[in-house]
């Protein structure tokens, strides 16, 4: 105890000087010696030099910050284009057709001036150069790049609810660069170490996310190799407003669940004589550092994991949260600014509340059960681990409880019920990620069971998160607790727990007391607390049930999705196209992808069932990215059989991304099809396509050709038909016409998102369409759609038959071959 508050005033001291300012050192060397000298006379009187010691920890933390030196970063920002030569320090985050990560600048040259010397870490948005994207999957950019970018140099944007640019200062990043240009020159340099890592995380990213839909896999990556980027936007504030955002960054909490299973596991392998089951534990925590790239957050979290299994280790269970105090205060005299990293403090929070009462909540919760309703046969110890982990849920929430309503300045009422129903499912959906990724390495059909798991673990976790967070009144802004309300709870948190270590039998007895108020009780002793073998037999035969019925479910979910009818979705992909096709026997086509690739599979995710991963045809309509962009993690991530493209001349990253990933589709076996006006590609019996364009004069290979070069592809089914027009400009619809193709259809994807250089009279005259899809982003910089247009569209099918998805969202029609439905998803 005596080192717990020690660590605590040296914490305190080293927060009370940022707070203060500078002050000299030599002007707290007298109050150092001072106290040094008491708390040696205390000692040699036989008093308790406690006080005396909590004086010169204070002192200490004080002392330390001030010979902190916080030299002024160098500003380069500047409204002129710069250029600049580095190398890339971190791993890439896709967006979109872009990817992000930090440089560190060696050289700079301002805008027509001489080149200097630099030492500066940017964070930098850009594209890949053509050399990389022929080469490489996204993200493109690799640790250890070597790059010369131009581009123009900025201060952090202002973002309303969040300081983005304090956020950025204490990584040591003052400033980003939007990149106009990018220049590859080599690879290979930095750590040897966090390349060969960062790749290895790459591949376990992917194999997640082959086997696994989204947003499941990208919650499996978070998890697990603390990747967040690929989780919804909308899925990301659902957790905030239910309080459970904290399960999202890999933190003390989750190395707390990993410390939970595998200390439970490694005692009941290898019991507990000589701690020898607490050498397992060790490995896994820092294996999962490794995973999550040593992040400081996760480093910092596996530290006071390992200081955890110390205290086991020397019998200190109890007193396991002093060790953890001065760990914490150790990293701070290494860095004191790490005092204010939001994921130090919620690391450690979350360690110190599991350390400290995990124990005595789960000890109530399974007394509760176990005196309320009695143990039954076979299912003793799943309900303890249960109540053990709900234990650990609710420990880890209370301790972080306050911080989280501190730094994002809102509390979630629904804060402790939340993560007491995720929070179980974290292990299954971390163990299950794992093994995904490790075994997905070796063979992906293998991988697969383990991706369900995930998958379900997943899914229950955002379903959870997502109807909490639509209720009314789940989170609640303000402006963030007072600094001393936050103390005070904090104060009361250590006076329960002193009370638990030196009175642990008064406080099992009180909390007893209060879990068999108001009812009567079962005695823990039952006739199914040592069951005949019988018994044991019967209670595992009734959990072979739950993947019994898993099965069965699977079988009939795949019976009753099956409704013989065509279904054609327009997804909202913002500004781009992206469509959805599934016939009556189950065939599966996606035409064109829009421009981000996350969109598209999370899209991909929530129609096609969990475990399919096949989609029979890919078709790109042309090389623009807002049609291909996202076609590329397509190919990657699910098992194509088809191709339907036509290559022409055009020069851009994302095109040459795509053609890598066709290329590598083919050789994999895949069928490659090079589309030309009158074929014809049955997709059932009674569904096919018929390829009506682009007409052959159009296929010259200037930029306004790319588009009229568009694939235009007509499916039919029965007497209904969609016509999908790419990009096509007025000139390819002239020469549709003039082949004598028949574009007449029930549905018109409108060409060029409702652009004024399309949908002439003539040709709408010749399609006749009773409904139109203008797929296009909301306040796109294009202008689209033409007002002139959508006034023409109008007057063909009428006010109730134009769906623009910037208004609507996605747009899905359902025909049986004589009928038409339509549903729009606002």
């Amino acid at each position: 105890m005596k080192l717990l508050v020690a660590s605590t005033a040296f914490v305190g001291g080293a927060l009370f000087a940022f707070e203060i300012g500078a002050t000299p050192v030599i002007a707290l060397l007298p109050f150092a010696v001072a106290a040094a000298l008491g708390a040696l006379l205390l000692a040699s009187l036989r008093r308790s030099p406690l006080t005396a010691l909590v004086v010169l920890a204070f002192i200490l933390g004080v002392a330390r910050v001030a010979m902190t030196e916080s030299a002024p970063l160098t500003s380069y920002a500047s409204p002129r284009i710069q250029q600049v030569e580095g190398v890339v320090l971190s791993d890439a985050e896709a967006l979109g057709s872009f990817a992000r990560f930090r440089l560190g600048v060696e050289r700079i040259q301002p805008g027509g001036g001489e080149w200097t010397d630099a030492e500066e870490t940017l964070l930098v948005t850009a594209r890949p150069p053509v050399e990389i994207a022929r080469s490489r999957k996204a993200p493109y950019f690799r640790y250890g790049d070597r790059l010369l970018i131009e581009g123009r140099i900025n201060e952090p944007p202002d973002l309303d609810e969040f300081d983005y640019a304090a956020y950025l200062l204490r990584q040591g990043i003052a400033e980003v660069l939007d990149a106009r240009s990018v220049t590859f020159i080599g690879e290979g340099e930095s750590s040897a170490f966090y390349r060969s890592l960062y790749e290895f995380r790459r591949r376990l990213a992917a194999s997640i996310a082959i086997v696994v839909p989204e947003p499941q896999a990208a919650l499996g990556q978070a998890t697990l190799l603390g990747l967040r980027r690929n989780i919804p936007s909308e899925l990301t504030e659902a957790f905030r407003r239910t309080g459970t955002a904290h399960l999202l960054a890999i933190s003390g909490l989750h190395v707390g669940i990993l410390l939970s299973i595998s200390l439970a596991t490694s005692a009941a392998i290898l019991g507990r004589k000589h701690h020898l089951h607490l050498i397992a534990p060790l490995v896994v925590i820092w294996l999962y550092g490794l995973l999550a790239g040593m992040s400081p957050s996760a480093t910092r979290a596996c530290i006071m994991g390992s200081v955890y299994l110390a205290s086991l280790a020397f019998g200190r269970q109890r007193g396991s949260l002093a060790p953890i105090g001065c760990a914490a205060a150790l990293m701070a005299a290494v860095s004191p600014s790490v005092l204010y990293s939001i994921s130090f403090q919620l690391s450690f929070a979350a360690i110190a509340g599991i350390a400290a009462f995990s124990d005595v909540f789960g000890e109530s919760l399974r007394s509760f059960i176990e005196r309320r309703a009695g143990w039954r046969l076979g299912l003793r110890s799943p309900i303890a681990a249960v109540m053990d982990m709900l234990g650990v849920s609710l420990a880890a929430t209370i301790a972080t409880l306050p911080l989280i309503a501190f730094h994002f300045e809102r509390v979630s009422t629904l804060g402790i019920p939340a993560s007491m129903l995720t929070l179980p499912a974290l292990p299954f959906l971390i163990v299950g990620s794992a093994g995904t990724a490790f075994m997905g390495l070796v063979s992906l059909p293998l991988a697969t069971p383990l991706g369900w798991l995930a998958w379900g673990a997943g899914a229950y976790v955002s379903s959870v998160v997502t109807l909490l967070a639509g209720l009314p009144g789940a989170s609640v802004e303000f402006g963030g607790p007072p600094t001393l309300t936050i103390v005070a709870y904090y104060g009361l948190l250590l006076l329960a727990y002193g009370g638990w270590v030196m009175f642990p039998s008064a406080v099992r007895g009180f909390l007893r007391r209060v879990t068999d108020k108001g009812g009567s009780a079962v005695s823990p002793r039952t006739a199914s607390d040592s069951p005949r073998t019988g018994s044991r037999a019967r209670g595992a035969a009734k959990w072979l049930l739950v993947p019994a019925a898993f099965a069965a479910s699977l079988a009939w979910s795949q019976a009753l999705e099956r409704d013989d009818r065509l279904h054609v979705t327009f997804f909202d992909v913002g500004q781009g196209d992206a469509v959805f096709i599934e016939t009556p026997h189950g065939r599966q086509v996606v035409v064109d992808g829009g421009a981000d690739a996350l969109a598209l599979t999370r899209l991909l995710g929530e129609r096609m069932p969990f475990y399919d991963r096949h989609i029979d045809i890919v078709a790109a309509t042309h090389p623009h990215g807002d049609h291909i962009g996202g076609l590329t993690q397509v190919l990657e991530r699910y098992d194509v059989s088809t191709v339907l493209e036509r290559r022409v001349e055009h020069e851009s990253g994302a095109y040459e991304a795509w053609m890598w990933a066709v290329d590598t589709e083919k050789s994999e076996g895949a069928q490659v099809i090079e589309a030309s006006a009158g074929q014809v590609i049955t997709l059932d019996n009674d569904v096919r396509i018929e390829v009506l364009g682009p007409p052959r004069e159009l296929l010259r290979g200037t930029e306004s050709d790319v588009d009229n070069a568009s694939l235009v592809l007509r499916l039919v089914y029965g007497e209904v038909s969609v016509l999908l027009t790419g990009d096509i400009f007025a000139a390819a619809e002239r020469g549709i016409l003039a082949s004598g193709a028949a574009p007449d259809s029930d549905v018109l994807k409108v060409p060029h998102h409702g652009s004024d250089s399309s949908s002439a009279a003539e040709f709408l005259d010749a399609v006749s369409p009773a409904a139109a899809v203008i797929s296009v982003g909301e306040g796109n910089r294009f202008g689209h759609p033409d007002a002139d247009v959508v006034e023409r569209l109008r007057e063909f099918v009428g006010e109730g038959g134009l769906y623009i998805t910037s208004e609507q969202g996605t747009v899905e029609f359902v025909t049986d071959g004589e009928r038409l439905w339509a549903w729009t998803e606002r």
